[in-house]
């Protein structure tokens, strides 16, 4: 979704483990569109990039960070810390796509 309004959840394809409920059409090569065929896991970070959200990253370790995304490479995303109260950290961190779970937009 990531309009406006409560929280919204990113979830990576390649951190999926079963889906349920899907329909049969959702199986069909092309049932996205165009559009969404284009839509990638960077480009809906970049679009998170753009808005300065504050996120919860959980890792498929099983870690969580917070803070707000600076930049969107090829594989990974980097992400400014932030503290409880709101303020940054002075270092933020490097997250490869592979290691995100999820990333939930506040």
């Amino acid at each position: 979704n990531f309009g406006h309004g409560s929280a919204d959840l990113l979830v990576p394809l390649a951190a999926l483990q079963w889906i349920q409920g899907l329909g049969h059409r959702s199986a069909e090569p092309g049932w996205e569109g165009a559009v969404g065929a284009r839509l990638s896991l960077r480009v809906a970070l970049r679009r998170i990039v753009r808005d300065r959200s504050t996120v919860l990253v959980a890792l498929t370790s099983g870690g969580v960070l917070q803070g707000r995304l600076a930049r969107v490479g090829a594989d990974h995303v980097e992400l400014d810390s932030a503290e409880p109260a709101g303020r940054a950290w002075p270092s933020g961190s490097t997250i490869p796509f592979v290691a995100i779970a999820f990333v939930r937009r506040r």
